[in-house]
């Protein structure tokens, strides 16, 4: 292969991003979990915002975007924006979340209302979500670079996972913003390029035009009508329009900021930003569609940067996809780690076990097994698929009734995580698996809401009292919550 400016951008990005110019100074002195967890909690909205769009707008977002749009249209394209939509509305739920806040994680926010075991098996889930969709960004890696090196080159590959393990086990949160910040600031430059680029690249703009008027996948009237809607389309908008603030780097951004108003501008920003790459993202999709229709979903983005960008150009998009995929690695592994020490081992032996050295293993034993994950998976959207039949039907709904103001008692929550997955488990062996989550859902709610008013459970829809906050990482306790504190 003769020596070309793409592969030397590529090459010197890897090292780049060993962290060795950035994470050696931020990272010296994280010694507690507080640290690790939240850093300094001093941030500017900028690079909270920036830290955040980074990590949502992932590597596996990009590949997701381009080859669904390109082939299913509007249907994945208005399932994808409506997690901006779901983001600004937990911006604008930020002042009821005061006291949740002031807990390390999702799960210790939501065990502190409902006890130390929905505390751990809430904490089980999200590392459950964020493993896989590490290992989908590790998938991401090594495609990037098998497409840009042009053949399979696992060393590379592996080195740069490597790096990002490492690196996300040894700093805290606020070098992950650090660099969050820097890489999307790449990825921010050379997305619009690349889709200028493919514009002016594209053989007949009528083609473009075309496809609105007469594609099928492309029709609003047959979109809203759902006459051609696949359940796959169905799964993804109901995922996608979950408020946000229960995933646990949503949380946890939001608990580093000074204050909820700092938060709620942190997730307000994030969300138009982060419709305006979605669009970019789909954009690609739709153009790659106008010019070349017959080509499978896994040849899109090879054949995107193969054939549609000029030398340096494809480099650059390689770099910037890179950048996100290792940004979003490093973010989900810092919560799962923090979730495994905080919110795991903590509860579980009753001891102060839960600190930053804890973390940091933790980060490395869940980083090699998202790397074995990553191994056998063969299609993002089966991965992203298979996260939500898992996850939505058991684990966030009740702290997302807490925050809309329900409470009830530890067994109906108990009672109602149970049911959501034994439904899903038996409507995935009776019928086909993909249109289990949507049931699953229904009777986790439905089981909830009728034992908690069946039984007689204390508490109900009580509101949430708009209080001052109160000293900064004041950790408090269940008894913080009780029914008389609330409307």
């Amino acid at each position: 292969m003769y020596f070309r400016a793409d592969t030397l951008l590529i090459h010197s990005f890897i090292l780049m991003s060993s962290g060795i110019s950035i994470g050696c100074g931020t990272g010296v002195g994280v010694r507690t979990l507080s640290e690790y967890a939240l850093g300094h909690q001093k941030f500017s909205t900028s690079r909270l915002t920036a830290s955040l769009l980074a990590s949502l707008a992932s590597g596996s977002c990009f590949f997701l975007l381009v080859e669904q749009t390109y082939t299913d249209g509007l249907f994945v394209l208005g399932a994808f924006l409506l997690m901006p939509v779901s983001l600004c509305v937990s911006g604008t739920l930020a002042p009821r979340m005061r006291r949740f806040l002031e807990c390390f994680s999702v799960a210790e926010a939501v065990g502190n209302i409902y006890g130390a075991h929905v505390q751990v098996l809430s904490a089980i889930g999200h590392v459950f979500v964020q493993t896989t969709r590490i290992a989908m960004q590790f998938s991401v890696i090594a495609r990037v670079l098998e497409y840009a090196l042009s053949a399979p080159h696992a060393r590379v590959a592996l080195t740069a996972i490597i790096l990002t393990v490492v690196y996300s086990s040894f700093q805290g949160a606020r070098t992950t913003t650090t660099t969050g910040l820097i890489q999307l600031i790449a990825f921010g430059v050379i997305l619009p390029a690349v889709a200028l680029e493919m514009w002016y690249a594209t053989g007949s703009k009528h083609d473009v035009k075309g496809l609105w008027s007469f594609h099928p996948n492309f029709d609003f009237k047959a979109v809203f009508s759902g006459k051609h809607a696949s359940w796959q389309a169905a799964n993804l908008m109901t995922l996608c329009v979950l408020p946000l603030f229960c995933s646990p780097e949503v949380f946890q951004r939001m608990a580093m900021a000074r204050d909820v108003q700092q938060a709620k501008r942190v997730l307000c920003y994030t969300s138009l930003l982060l419709m305006g790459l979605f669009m970019l993202m789909a954009w690609m999709g739709i153009l790659m569609l106008a010019d070349h229709p017959n080509l499978l979903p896994e040849e899109i983005v090879m054949y995107l940067v193969k054939h549609h960008l000029s030398t340096g150009l494809q480099g650059l998009l390689c770099v910037g996809v890179l950048a996100l995929a290792m940004s979003t690695s490093e973010t989900l592994l810092n919560t799962c780690s923090v979730l495994c020490a905080n919110d795991i081992v903590k509860p579980a032996y009753r001891q102060r076990l839960g600190s930053a050295a804890a973390a940091r293993a933790f980060s490395c034993l869940l980083g090699g097994l998202a790397l074995i994950i990553s191994l056998e998976q063969k299609s993002l959207l089966e991965a992203v698929i298979t996260i939500g039949r898992y996850y939505l039907p058991v684990f966030p709904m009740p702290f997302v009734l807490a925050v809309m103001g329900f409470r009830t008692t530890t067994r109906v929550v108990l009672a109602g995580m149970l049911a959501g997955f034994i439904s899903m488990m038996l409507w995935s062996h009776v019928y086909d698996p993909s249109t289990s989550l949507i049931p699953g859902l229904l009777t986790h709610l439905t089981v909830l809401f009728g034992a908690h008013y069946l039984l007689g459970e204390p508490g109900g829809w009580v509101g949430v009292r708009q209080v001052l906050p109160p000293p900064r990482r004041k950790r408090f306790s269940a008894s913080d919550i009780h029914p008389s504190e609330l409307k």
